[in-house]
């Protein structure tokens, strides 16, 4: 695991707390 794989799980755990919402946004962010 590298360091952007580290920011991306830390991303995604933190979205998860905001809320299931978020959900949909996460595709998006790994197309890029």
């Amino acid at each position: 695991m590298d360091g952007d794989d580290e920011v991306r799980n830390m991303g995604f755990l933190f979205l998860q707390k905001l809320g299931a919402g978020w959900g949909p946004t996460l595709p998006k962010e790994k197309a890029k």
